[in-house]
């Protein structure tokens, strides 16, 4: 017997995905930029001790590098090491860790969708992810200030003309 259906089921736009792709490939570039400066200023703060980088810096989650650094920074003569948000950038890693490894499960009729991660759901819409994105961003750029300011001798002033 020959199926001859025609189906008029709505089904959810597959750009919904390659949207939410897009953002999350942008939230991932921006948490290694925020790792990699991390892992700059805690090698400049464990020099300035005199201890060894090498075994500190081996590699090590992000999470136990930023503590790590949390607890030099207590005693660190350098104000942009103290100042850095510490706590934000752990709530930060803790979304890039749901979003990274987390399943994208979509609705396929209305696109709507969450993320699985550790068997719970979480929320995050496009715009969410841009927020998180832009904040890593800002983190990623303090950290990499503060790596600037103690790995470059300060500029003499400039002479007056």
């Amino acid at each position: 017997m020959e199926e001859n259906w025609v189906d008029e089921v709505s089904w959810a736009d597959p750009q919904i995905r390659r949207d939410y792709e897009a953002a999350l490939g942008r939230v991932i570039l921006a948490h290694n930029a925020l790792d990699y400066y991390l892992g700059l200023v805690l090698e400049v703060e464990l020099a300035r001790r005199g201890l060894d980088a090498i075994e500190a810096l081996q590699p090590k989650p992000f999470e136990r590098r930023l503590r790590l650094l949390q607890q030099l920074a207590v005693g660190s003569d350098d104000p942009y090491v103290r100042n850095l948000r510490y706590e934000d950038a752990a709530r930060l890693n803790t979304d890039r860790n749901k979003l990274a490894h987390g399943y994208f499960e979509q609705n396929p009729f209305d696109g709507d969708y969450l993320i699985l991660a550790q068997g719970q759901r979480h929320d995050y819409p496009l715009a969410r992810l841009e927020e998180i994105r832009a904040a890593l961003d800002a983190h990623a750029e303090a950290f990499r200030e503060a790596y600037l300011v103690a790995h470059f001798d300060p500029l003499p002033p400039l002479s007056e003309a």
